[in-house]
């Protein structure tokens, strides 16, 4: 076993949404879990995000829900690493814990965002966004474990270049995002930023 690799992220398909699934529900649940910002909560972040890609969920509303939990997570990891950036090598089991716990929600959330670009392009939507996003939350995966000197976990590297792939032979690589925070950005950039970070 390589003990430098990150293990993958582990699969809990018991978890059950707890909230009814809309926008309000939604930043209600994120509302009360950001007024913890513990270790729990990021796991119940992790949960959601792995829920939903067990269920269909209308592209643009997807996308939405995930700008939203995206948010909140940023406020969630600058608690969490605080706990393991200054810590002494090797970590203890709490420090781990919230390293794993911060790159597993990362994942996850890349991977909705993956999935909300797919669908988006069955229904002939601008993927651009989602997929931009997608590799944005992979870097910040990627950040995380080398913070820690972990190599990503296996199967990091195809996500990535699967997107880049998929972008490309649907002509949007170079395509800008047309409004918003991330207005002008591409997923070629995005894409460039992972491989330089390395």
């Amino acid at each position: 076993m390589d003990n430098s690799r990150f293990r993958t992220a582990p699969d809990l398909s018991d978890y059950k949404i707890p909230f009814a699934l809309n926008r309000q529900a939604l930043t209600d649940w994120l509302r009360a879990l950001s007024i913890k910002r513990d270790y729990n909560s990021g796991k119940e972040v992790f949960c959601l995000l792995q829920a939903f890609t067990r269920i269909e969920i209308d592209p643009q509303q997807h996308l939405a829900y995930l700008q939203e939990i995206d948010t909140c997570l940023e406020d969630l990891v600058g608690q969490l690493e605080k706990s393991y950036l200054d810590a002494g090598f090797p970590l203890g089991m709490d420090e781990r814990a919230h390293v794993d716990i911060v790159t597993f929600a990362y994942t996850m959330l890349a991977e909705n965002y993956s999935l909300s670009g797919h669908r988006s392009i069955e229904r002939l939507d601008a993927p651009e966004l989602a997929f931009y996003l997608a590799l944005r939350a992979a870097g910040r995966a990627l950040l995380h474990m080398s913070q820690v000197y972990m190599q990503p976990y296996e199967g990091f590297w195809l996500f990535c270049y699967r997107i880049y792939s998929l972008a490309e032979k649907a002509g949007f690589l170079d395509v800008k995002i047309k409004s918003g925070e991330f207005k002008g950005k591409t997923v070629h950039a995005a894409f460039k930023h992972i491989l330089t970070f390395q």
